[in-house]
């Protein structure tokens, strides 16, 4: 309880915020001491102002702001009343806990919340991204590669797979692509301030030009051609579109600096967008792929939200557990068609490891009671359109502490 209650952020004692609370408690003080003089605060009135006032700012800024007030005030008090008003002070005291630990709660909620929508945005961000792959892979790149016919999407798996090895090689495929799409001339891509790929010529960058800026404050691509006051941007470069990644942060930069004149439309410049986002997944896909390599044998993406879930689990106590089912070769299918099974009856956003003979089923967002009849569920299914009776099930909470126990069942 008591560490709720001095639970102080830094964020709160900024310049700027004891500036208005400071100023706030001046103007409090001053109307009351032109109203009355002997009595400054208020506190002899009908109505309890001090303990509206104590409470905006409570339930505002937070319990470390009110008791900071509430403290000072009292030194002043102590001047002005005699004898102290201890009760009066006691009971604005016990109002202003209260207000602090409303304001914790909320505080709480209100970023569990966030986080839970965040994830949820990012997952309707990777299915628009796959859509619009799939939509390139029936279009335009089937017509590029008549000779050599391949899909996008199979390219792009092969670049998230050299990813792992080599990002700089799987950059430069990246650029390869989008040459053989769009006859793009002369790019690159920042990554960390520094050069990892470029097509045609190298070039120097402003990072002062109102193109970067724009794009990198406001997530978005930046083109020319969608300014009607160029001289105000500037015409450095055609386009600056900025790699983003499902938790919606910069990994990157794709700067285009000449372009064919035919190519360079909005659709081309939001396709190349997607491309680049999609890059980007594979960038912080790394990363966790490289925490759990040698525990292991999932797919990027697999490990990729395991880690973000474990994090959302840790620091806001939303659950997520996973349910294991074990294939039997005293099935009457073979394990493919097992594996596919579980597959085809998951939701969007669940996602599915597959392990020798193991399936795990990682349920996001999903407390135990909803794991288990997950499970249920799914026992009920294969034993009434497969005849299959279930031998082996187990559900595990995915926490940080047990990650690395997981793989090992």
């Amino acid at each position: 309880m008591l560490k709720r209650f001095f639970r102080v952020e830094t964020d709160l004692f900024t310049i700027g915020i004891l500036f208005e609370v400071i100023l706030f408690s001046i103007i409090y003080f001053g109307i009351g001491y032109f109203y009355n003089k002997t009595d400054p605060f208020l506190i002899k009135q009908e109505i309890n102002f001090l303990l509206i006032f104590l409470l905006t700012l409570t339930l505002f800024y937070g319990l470390a702001i009110g008791l900071l007030i509430i403290f000072l005030f009292a030194v002043f008090m102590y001047y002005y009343y005699h004898p102290f008003p201890i009760y009066y002070f006691l009971e604005n005291l016990v109002v202003v806990l209260i207000a602090g630990e409303f304001n914790f709660f909320y505080k709480k909620s209100f970023k569990r919340l966030k986080e839970e929508n965040k994830y949820i945005e990012s997952k309707i961000n990777q299915l628009r991204n796959a859509f619009y792959s799939l939509k390139l892979s029936h279009d335009q790149l089937e017509k590029s590669y008549i000779l050599k016919p391949v899909s996008l999407r199979a390219i792009l798996y092969d670049i998230k797979n050299l990813t792992l090895q080599n990002e700089k090689e799987a950059a430069e495929e990246v650029m390869k692509i989008i040459v053989k799409l769009f006859d793009v001339k002369q790019a690159l891509f920042l990554k960390d301030n520094q050069i990892l790929a470029y097509i045609g010529e190298k070039f120097s960058i402003n990072q002062d030009d109102e193109m970067i800026k724009t794009a990198i404050e406001e997530k978005r691509a930046v083109y020319i051609a969608e300014n009607i006051n160029k001289e105000e941007l500037g015409e450095e470069y055609l386009a600056v579109i900025p790699a983003i990644n499902m938790e919606n942060e910069i990994t990157g930069l794709f700067i285009i600096k000449e372009m064919p004149f035919l190519n360079f439309n909005k659709e081309n410049i939001m396709v190349i967008s997607i491309i680049i986002s999609l890059f980007a997944d594979f960038l912080t896909y790394k990363k966790s792929v490289e925490k759990y390599r040698d525990i292991s044998l999932c797919e990027p993406e697999f490990m990729y939200e395991v880690d973000r879930l474990t994090k959302l689990q840790k620091d806001f106590g939303i659950e997520t557990h996973l349910v294991m089912f074990k294939y039997y070769e005293k099935f009457n299918i073979d394990k493919e068609e097992f594996f596919e099974f579980i597959e085809n009856n998951i939701r969007t956003v669940d996602m599915v490891c597959k392990q020798g003979d193991i399936a795990i089923v990682l349920l996001p967002f999903v407390p135990l009671s909803g794991a288990k009849a997950f499970q249920e569920r799914m026992k009920e299914k294969l034993y009434q359109e497969l005849n299959i009776e279930l031998f082996y099930s187990k559900i595990i909470k995915l926490e940080e502490k047990n990650i690395n126990k997981i793989w090992k069942y």
